[in-house]
């Protein structure tokens, strides 16, 4: 179902706590045609990459990625 969380929650959850390490603070897989959303926070650029990464290594087919990196001189969020 298009604009879901996807359904299953031990890949949520094991994706969750293999990126905590790489700085990612939240993070959601979000079902759409074709595969998933990634929808998130990380303190880094390199954590976004991370979080794709080990989802296709889960093998889910990553249609975007949508997770913001925090600034840290700022506060915001950048894409």
């Amino acid at each position: 179902m298009p604009g879901n969380t996807i359904g299953s929650a031990d890949i949520c959850n094991d994706l969750r706590e293999s990126l905590r390490r790489f700085g990612v603070a939240e993070l959601a897989l979000i079902q759409c045609d074709g595969g998933v959303v990634l929808n998130g926070v990380s303190a880094t650029f390199y954590g976004k990459q991370m979080a794709q990464e080990l989802a296709r290594k889960a093998r889910l087919v990553v249609v975007s990625n949508h997770i913001r990196v925090q600034s840290r001189q700022t506060g915001g969020a950048r894409t």
